[in-house]
């Protein structure tokens, strides 16, 4: 598979695709360039955790996520992920200090500059803001919208205001 290039990860079994199909090998070899050498984070979500990676590949540090697929590095240098079924947010001495849960699937998350976080429910059709207290800020329900997973949403807070 031409413009394809794996990179074996420090966790047995897992690899990482840093080219997709069609690109080409300039386009890996840059790619990979950009990795080699380079600490960065990274979240398995067979393993259930998140883990940063020394610039010699090696892992220096990991932390059980449970079924992670959402990873922030915070300008603080304490890690925001999602846990499966909420966001938490971790320091590099692994002290939790946001612990958000809920019910239903979560699938992404994002600190805001407003210190709140984002929370995109998958299952349950709902993104909301979360202060750091936990308390929701506000939340748009996309049940009753037509927004699936290619449609684009160009301002969420438009959403929540109604038309």
């Amino acid at each position: 598979m031409s413009g394809l290039r794996w990179l074996q990860s420090p966790l047995a079994g897992t690899a990482c695709v840093l080219a997709g199909l069609g690109r080409t090998q300039a386009w890996a070899a840059e790619a990979t360039s950009f990795v080699e050498g380079k600490p960065f984070a990274c979240t398995d979500y067979s393993a259930k955790k998140v883990f940063l990676v020394g610039p010699d590949g090696k892992v220096t540090w990991e932390y059980a996520s449970g079924t992670c697929n959402e990873l922030w590095v915070l300008p603080n240098g304490n890690l925001l992920f999602n846990t499966g079924f909420g966001v938490r947010e971790v320091t590099r001495e692994k002290q939790v200090v946001f612990d958000y849960t809920t019910k239903s699937e979560v699938y992404a998350c994002q600190r805001l500059a407003n210190g709140n976080t984002l929370v995109n429910y998958g299952t349950d059709g709902t993104i909301r803001e979360v202060t750091p207290d936990g308390e929701i800020a506000w939340e748009v329900d996309f049940r009753s919208h037509l927004v699936g997973h290619d449609t684009l949403v160009p301002d969420l807070y438009a959403l929540n205001r109604g038309p």
